[in-house]
């Protein structure tokens, strides 16, 4: 994300940044702004119809500024992170629970 800096210097930069072995920041980054991309031109085909592409007012990641930008790409890599880790967690981890006991919680002690 450095390379959209107005900085020559900042933008000539590379940085390497330190991720675990599973997780690699420029794969997370570079999924995320394709999908931001793919969701501009679904949202435009399908806002827009018969009008054509680009005669809406449609916000377009490619035109906004570089911070609101950068939001943007975190927010889609934070959503994309969310997104794998529900799929490991265990949503019935109750089914099966209902002969246990449930300890009730006195208000009178």
């Amino acid at each position: 994300m450095l390379e959209d800096s107005e900085d020559p210097a900042v933008r000539s930069l590379q940085s390497q940044l330190r991720t675990g072995s599973k997780w690699k920041i420029d794969k997370a980054v570079n999924q995320a702004q394709d999908g931001l991309k793919m969701k501009e031109l679904l949202v435009s085909l399908r806002l827009e119809g018969r009008k054509g592409l680009g005669s809406g007012g449609v916000k377009c990641v490619s035109e906004q500024k570089i911070k609101r930008k950068k939001g943007m790409i975190i927010d889609e890599v934070r959503l994309e992170e969310d997104s794998k880790q529900m799929q490991f967690s265990n949503p019935n981890k109750n089914i099966g629970q209902a002969g246990k006991r449930i300890k009730r919680i006195s208000y009178l002690d």
